[in-house]
């Protein structure tokens, strides 16, 4: 099926699974190609466009009943699909930053990782945090993901969950909140 207009295929999204399916592909048939175009520009890899492109239309898929745009369907996509990118580089950023850290860490310290009782308290921690966090509701898994491991700012979450910058800091808080008090449980 062909739409007259973004803002049709945007409304179909939203309905039964078949007008949404036809929606999403006429989507991804219209716009694949330039935003795929737009990121390589930027990032100066297909492959890693190819890869933005697909993960943003695989979210518009995944979020359809929730998504709320307000702006045109063709800036939403390439405000989403540059924010994607910005992500991307954050996560390849932070990854190199990590694995330098790690390195710098392992010669400088190289004494107190090889005491045994440290690496067990080390190991016993991590654990803990990782249990708590698996036990959140995923809603506060998500939220406390974005801000301590993507590092994304207020508004970077806001678009990424598609909800208001307003609501943020709230469910910011009761994350925290409950993953203190499983933690604090756990002990």
């Amino acid at each position: 099926m062909n739409y007259a207009t973004d803002e049709l295929a945007v409304k179909d999204l939203k309905k039964g699974i078949d007008e949404a399916r036809r929606a999403h592909d006429w989507i991804c048939k219209k716009y694949v190609k330039p935003l795929r175009n737009y990121i390589c520009q930027i990032a100066g890899s297909i492959e890693t466009a190819e890869d933005i492109v697909q993960d943003v239309l695989k979210k518009i898929w995944e979020k359809r009943e929730e998504i709320n745009i307000n702006i045109t369907l063709s800036s939403y996509l390439y405000k989403s699909t540059f924010n994607a990118f910005i992500n991307h580089q954050k996560a390849n950023k932070e990854h190199r930053d990590n694995t330098k850290r790690i390195e710098d860490s392992d010669l400088s310290n190289q004494h107190e990782t090889d005491n045994p009782v440290t690496i067990l308290l080390a190991k016993e921690k991590a654990g803990r945090i990782e249990k708590t966090i698996a036990a959140l509701p995923e809603h506060h898994r998500k939220i406390l993901h974005l801000l301590f491991f993507e590092e994304l700012s207020y508004e970077e979450i806001s678009v990424k969950m598609y909800i208001p910058i307003g609501s943020v800091g709230p469910k910011m808080k009761r994350a925290k909140e409950e993953f203190r008090k499983l933690f604090e449980n756990e002990i």
